[in-house]
């Protein structure tokens, strides 16, 4: 589980940015978006105009793998959304908070962009708080929704981010996910756990078939592997519009 934290040299510049954002900044109250969504629109002939994603970062923020995720889609013609969770979700917030800004998110970008679809990709962090959240959306958001792809689950889910969480200090406001699994339709569903987190990982608790469960040498990570961990992603997505 070690794997799970995040390198605290990488941590802190996030942090610092976190906690002390530059003062030109307004404040969150007034809906700056840019704190926490970074958009990446495709262009060109290669754009899908079917679907768009939705990727929930890991709790560093929006980098390394969430980050590089998000170009490899956005270059196959995927327009994302990429949502900071380290931003977003350092107050706590309750799952129906978080289910009414993804239903905002999802309807900005679909009105935005005139993409009826999405496909929703949550990484660790990001994974683990969708089986508590799915339930509280609203079923328009549910019936835009393609695929709910969750790399790197695990079996508990905090709805907060905290300085001790990089320290290893623990979660001590973690809930269970594993009774939310079935919250989910499986036929949506997409895990993607690394081999190396067999005992860990909550992505065997979803019935399969008809949800797809995928092992992936590696940690919490995958061996840093995005590219190919991308590819499995893209492949579930429906087929492009002739």
């Amino acid at each position: 589980m070690m794997q799970r934290r995040m390198l605290l040299a990488g941590a802190a510049a996030t942090l610092s940015t976190t906690l002390f954002p530059p003062l030109a900044r307004p404040a969150l109250a007034q809906r700056d978006t840019s704190r926490w969504l970074v958009e990446m629109p495709a262009t060109g002939a290669q754009k899908r105009n079917d679907v768009f994603a939705i990727i929930l970062s890991g709790d560093g923020g929006w980098r390394d793998i969430d980050r590089t995720m998000g170009r490899n889609f956005r270059d196959r013609g995927v327009s994302v959304v990429g949502f900071d969770c380290l931003n977003w979700f350092w107050t706590r917030r309750a799952p129906e908070e978080v289910a009414a800004e993804i239903d905002r998110v999802v309807a900005l970008y679909a009105g935005k962009w005139n993409i009826p679809k999405v496909a929703i990709i949550g990484y660790s962090f990001g994974a683990d708080i969708m089986p508590g959240t799915w339930p509280r959306l609203k079923q328009e958001t549910r019936d835009r929704v393609v695929l709910v792809s969750l790399l790197a689950f695990a079996k508990e889910a905090a709805f907060e981010i905290r300085i001790g969480d990089f320290l290893g200090m623990g979660r001590p406001t973690a809930v269970p996910t594993l009774p939310d699994v079935p919250n989910i339709p499986p036929e949506l569903v997409q895990c993607v756990y690394g081999t190396d987190e067999r005992d860990d990982t909550g992505c065997l608790a979803f019935a399969s078939p008809p949800a797809q469960i995928i092992g992936i040498k590696g940690g919490h990570h995958f061996d840093e592997n995005y590219h190919a961990l991308a590819d499995r992603i893209y492949a579930r997505l429906p087929p492009r519009p002739a």
